[in-house]
């Protein structure tokens, strides 16, 4: 893939990042990928394919739903809000993270809700998904996946993709009873955005890769999810863009090293860094 004006405003950069990764190697390499609309995609062809805690609003019924709503009424105002500090918006975003959580608790959710949510493919994969992923784990690479969804969703539906020890999901996960029912989640262990990068500090795994790989590749649908770069020099960061293209695409190029539309395929990925 040949890197144009249309993918980033600094060729050059990106070029030499490129270079970079390819001369030092796979073995100094780290993946760290969001999961809603970045390995799934959001949309299609006459429809919106959900994120994974729309998902669970679909399944737990409408009154479910409903309260689901309100609570986004409420605490999407404070997710840019430039009136308030970060600390005060981390503590939103968390209250919101958890009330959605305990709502999910109330309605019922299980490990059978979970099959169907995967069964029913309102998730779809991005293209190139599964040659993606059997490409990092054959190559040994470290691939984190963070997310401010539900693990537990993220973790059924790439085990169809690999099962791999290269593969880690750092994620909201429930607790289960013996019958498979949601009993509850750690209010301590809350993904959420703008805090990615402060919640993956508690992943001792995750620590250990990146001393021993430098050298960070970031895959997003958001400038958000940069957030979890500590080091940009050693970063090389790509944006999928597929939603209101021409209205945020120079949000993205300011922000991303690279930028790919219209449902591009993970393919151009291993294009860029892992093929020689």
């Amino acid at each position: 893939m040949k890197i144009t004006k249309s993918h980033s405003v600094n060729i050059l950069k990106v070029e030499q990042k490129i270079r970079k990764f390819k001369q030092q190697g796979r073995g100094k390499i780290m993946v760290v990928s969001d999961f809603d609309g970045t390995l799934s995609i959001a949309s299609g062809p006459g429809r919106k394919y959900m994120t994974t805690f729309g998902t669970a609003k679909r399944h737990l019924g409408d009154e479910h739903e409903a309260k689901s709503v309100e609570l986004y009424n409420h605490y999407h105002q404070f997710e840019y809000s430039s009136t308030i500090t970060e600390k005060e918006r981390n503590i939103k975003m968390r209250e919101w993270c958890q009330k959605s959580m305990g709502l999910i608790v109330e309605y019922g959710f299980s490990k059978n809700t979970i099959d169907k949510i995967v069964k029913s493919k309102n998730i779809l994969p991005r293209k190139g998904l599964g040659k993606f992923i059997k490409t990092l784990a054959d190559l040994n690479v470290p691939t984190w996946l963070v997310s401010a969804g539900l693990g537990d969703v993220i973790q059924a539906f790439i085990c169809d993709y690999s099962q791999a020890a290269n593969l880690h999901i750092h994620s909201n996960f429930f607790e289960f009873d013996s019958k498979g029912t949601v009993s509850g989640f750690d209010p301590n262990r809350n993904v959420f955005i703008h805090d990615k990068h402060n919640s993956l500090r508690l992943e001792r795994q995750f620590m250990q890769d990146a001393r021993s790989r430098p050298l960070m590749l970031v895959l997003g649908d958001s400038p958000d999810d940069l957030d979890v770069i500590s080091d940009e020099q050693n970063s090389l960061s790509i944006g999928f863009l597929d939603d209101d293209i021409e209205g945020r695409r120079n949000e993205f190029i300011e922000n991303f090293d690279i930028v790919l539309e219209r449902q591009c395929s993970l393919d151009e990925v291993l294009s860029l860094v892992f093929e020689q």
